[in-house]
């Protein structure tokens, strides 16, 4: 076909073929593949799409820090808002990378959010500190 030329017999595209077609609960599960930042991004796609990042069922968070102190406290206080602005929906998976959390805000910032995945009833916790990966299962109890 020449250039500029439409094609008048192939398929249209349209907004109802593309991914936002998909369920609510398939974007949920697949957000949870997702860095917890780059989903939060997905916000701006659609008004559908606005709040869809806080029921995804895997939370994903980074806080890896350099020889500046300063990014780190940063990236303490990104995941700290985000993890209120999620609230307390049920995750089934959360995984926290971490590394060069300095003094004791480091450790604080690390509890206050094992503690906050724990009432988000998760089911595996995965704890990524650089060198050493804990990954810990929770059974429900019957």
């Amino acid at each position: 076909m020449p250039p500029g030329e439409k094609n008048r017999n192939g398929p249209v595209a349209s907004i109802s073929n593309g991914i936002d077609a998909l369920p609510d609960g398939i974007l949920e599960h697949i957000f949870g593949f997702v860095p917890a930042k780059d989903a939060v991004k997905t916000c701006v796609l659609s008004r559908r799409w606005r709040n869809l990042w806080k029921s995804a069922t895997a939370l994903s968070v980074s806080c890896v820090g350099n020889e500046d102190p300063a990014s780190v406290k940063e990236q303490q206080k990104s995941v700290d808002h985000l993890l209120r602005l999620r609230g307390f929906m049920p995750l089934e998976k959360f995984e926290v990378r971490f590394g060069g959390l300095y003094e004791d805000d480091g450790t604080f910032c690390l509890i206050h959010w094992i503690q906050h995945a724990v009432k988000c009833r998760i089911q595996m916790l995965i704890l990524d500190n650089q060198p050493i990966r804990l990954a810990v299962a929770c059974r429900k109890r019957s």
